[in-house]
């Protein structure tokens, strides 16, 4: 049995993210006029999709300068045919967004990019540069961009000391998991149809990196970008569970960052344990953000196990991932359940956030506690699972 949020739910979430992207957008659109006025004449300023480039808020919020702004509005300025200056990263890449980099450059260092017929070229001054444009991969069928390379401003979303930021690596992480990513969106496509219009209107970019300390994130820094931390063996079911884990939150901020004081009869930066007294000092509009992305993880879930997509060793993966997963929610449900803490908008959220929980759990119930996930770090280890849960 199919299990989804309602209807009116999933029409409520698709109407409420282009109004969130307005809000995104307007910020960004001040700061584009703020910095050069002349913009408004040769940009579309009237076209939201313009100023949701994720890496435009950082740029602003950003003394240090890894790229131009031309650079993340390079589809629409590259129209001109004049030539357009661009930076160099501290690694030597050239990031043209939407298009594709340059690699291997000085880094640190201004360059020309000009167009030759319907080629782009890098000029040193006047000096030509024998150095093809690298393009950018796309996941099929959306406009989400897929660099096997460090995108600027990653670091910005993090709260790590500077030396684990600095360690993180990019390019053969990338190269070794990418397809797992493409696979991973076909399939999400195939069986959470609704989730994959909503990562299609949000997500700009997924960005794959490597280190162990740092873990998968999304960022209003960098709204519209998905983070999935990764390590050589990551599987298929880590990726699925990755993108619609931090792609929620990117389509959860579209979709009442700018009015998540609504939700709440508290203000939403509280912290949690001022009210359960637990030790949790997330706030409770980021512990909130957890009952979706939970919400749709599991709804991924119990349709796998429906259409049995997966066997053997895959399908306890999945049934591994699917205890911790209700284990985590039920007890972020109960922290909402009786606090006082939601408005009457917020309850109408945790009761289908609830309703799904309670539609999968009657299905999947003796299997989900048949299974002692007590060993679990935050990030799902399927070789803790199968020490206290060996496959039959």
């Amino acid at each position: 049995m199919s299990i989804y949020l309602t209807d009116e739910f999933r029409e409520f979430v698709t109407e409420s993210i282009p109004v969130g992207q307005k809000w995104f957008s307007n910020e960004n659109r001040k700061h584009v006029y703020k910095y050069d006025p002349s913009y408004y004449s040769t940009l579309n300023f009237e076209d939201d999709q313009v100023f949701l480039q994720p890496l435009m808020m950082s740029y602003f919020l950003t003394e240090q300068k890894e790229v131009r702004l031309e650079q993340l509005l390079f589809r629409q300025v590259m129209e001109s045919n004049e030539p357009i200056a661009v930076l160099s990263d501290k690694k030597g890449n050239i990031y043209l967004e939407g298009v594709g980099h340059f690699p291997n450059q000085t880094p640190n260092k201004e360059f020309l990019v000009k167009k030759e017929g319907e080629t782009l070229v890098l000029f040193d001054i006047e000096k030509r540069i024998d150095q093809e444009l690298v393009p950018i991969m796309f996941v099929p069928k959306t406009s989400i961009e897929l660099p096997l390379f460090e995108l600027p401003y990653v670091r910005n979303g993090m709260t790590y000391p500077d030396e684990v930021k600095e360690s993180i690596e990019f390019d053969s992480i990338s190269t070794m998991h990418y397809g797992k990513v493409l696979d991973a969106c076909g399939m999400i496509e195939k069986v959470y149809p609704q989730f994959f219009e909503w990562l299609k209107m949000t997500i700009r970019s997924f960005q794959i990196i490597e280190q162990p300390e740092v873990w998968s994130f999304a960022s209003i820094a960098t709204f519209g970008i998905s983070y999935f931390s990764a390590s050589e063996e990551r599987s298929l079911l880590f990726f699925l569970e990755d993108i619609i884990h931090q792609s929620s939150h990117n389509i959860f901020y579209a979709v009442n960052y700018f009015s998540k004081e609504e939700l709440f009869s508290i203000p939403p930066s509280s912290a949690m344990n001022h009210f359960m007294n637990d030790g949790d000092m997330r706030n409770i509009y980021g512990v909130f953000h957890g009952l979706f992305t939970q919400t749709n993880i599991n709804i991924f879930f119990n349709s796998c196990l429906d259409q049995q997509l997966f066997s053997g060793e895959g399908e306890h993966e999945l049934m591994g991932r699917l205890s911790d997963n209700m284990k985590r929610w039920k007890l972020s449900l109960d922290k909402f359940g009786s606090s006082g803490i939601l408005s009457e908008v917020g309850e109408q959220y945790y009761d289908e956030f609830k309703s799904v929980y309670e539609q999968i759990y009657a299905k999947w119930g003796n299997q989900i506690d048949s299974f002692d996930t007590s060993n679990q770090p935050y990030i799902f280890n399927y070789q803790k699972f199968t020490d206290l849960n060996p496959l039959k």
